[in-house]
């Protein structure tokens, strides 16, 4: 009888452990799979098209030997690195891929430590403008350095107390921001200087009427000749009759009437070389 009972929990005992077993299986280890809407679904794809279109990143580590910071490649492969580095530059000057590499990251330390995550912004800022050629790349590798500068100008601005700090701040980001915005028409501009543009222009003249090239004002004149560029207006013809009648005025009250007035203001020429011919 113990033996048969001892059987029985023995068996009950391991159906337990098998339930057990069985839930254990069906729940999912770690927080549960996030089911994405339809908008977020449809920005991943635009997301993941937008990174097919862009050239691979090269990546760095960095780490330190006391104070010095050694900067290496975070990729399997130094060398395929480098070429994803000399990629992104339009270069394919080994000096000058490690040149600029150098100098971004120098521009890119903030503090007294430099950190991957720096240096790594950096150079996806560079590759964010995307060069055509090594013109193009300094002018980039420029343009991500004001960049870096108007960032920590922001973030001085935003935590000064002192009148005279915000000032200094506040000066070093408006001059920041005005060089960036030269670096972009200076970009725009070399990237147009190869584009010729052809500007077609129509010129409809009535019959009767004339072309005139430049700028035309018109006025208040009559209607009938308003569709016509050289109709002049009616107020300049107004004070064209206003000046003619003053001037006709001026001439009549100058000229002797016939009771004898005005002959003081304006004397007979024949008069005057009777005169003369009588006193010689």
């Amino acid at each position: 009888m113990h033996l048969h009972a001892d059987r029985e929990e023995d068996m009950s005992e391991k159906a337990k452990k098998a339930k057990k077993a069985k839930k254990a299986k069906k729940q999912p280890e770690g927080p549960a799979a996030y089911q994405l809407k339809d908008d977020e679904g449809a920005a991943a794809k635009r997301m993941l098209e937008r990174r097919k279109q862009e050239k691979p990143r090269p990546r760095y580590k960095v780490s330190y030997d006391g104070d010095k910071a050694k900067i290496e490649a975070d990729h399997p492969s130094s060398l395929c690195n480098h070429v994803r580095l000399a990629d992104i530059l339009c270069t394919g000057d080994n000096i000058l891929t490690d040149g600029l590499m150098y100098q971004l990251a120098n521009a890119a330390q903030w503090g007294d430590r430099l950190t991957a995550e720096d240096v790594n912004v950096m150079v996806s800022t560079v590759g964010a403008i995307a060069p055509r050629d090594s013109t193009e790349a300094l002018l980039a590798c420029q343009m991500a350095a004001i960049h870096k500068a108007m960032m920590i100008g922001v973030r001085r601005l935003s935590r000064s107390d002192m009148l005279p700090q915000m000032e200094a701040a506040s000066n070093m980001v408006n001059k920041l921001a005005r060089t960036f915005a030269v670096q972009m028409e200076a970009l725009k501009r070399y990237r147009s200087s190869g584009e010729q543009r052809i500007r077609v222009q129509y010129v409809t003249v009535n019959e009767g009427g004339q072309a005139i090239v430049g700028d035309v004002t018109r006025g208040g004149g009559d209607p009938k000749n308003a569709s016509q560029s050289h109709a002049p207006s009616g107020n300049r013809q107004d004070e064209r009759c206003r000046a003619l009648s003053s001037q006709e005025q001026e001439v009549w009250s100058a000229m002797p009437s016939t009771s004898g007035k005005g002959a003081e203001c304006m004397p007979d020429a024949r008069r005057a070389g009777g005169r003369a011919k009588g006193e010689s």
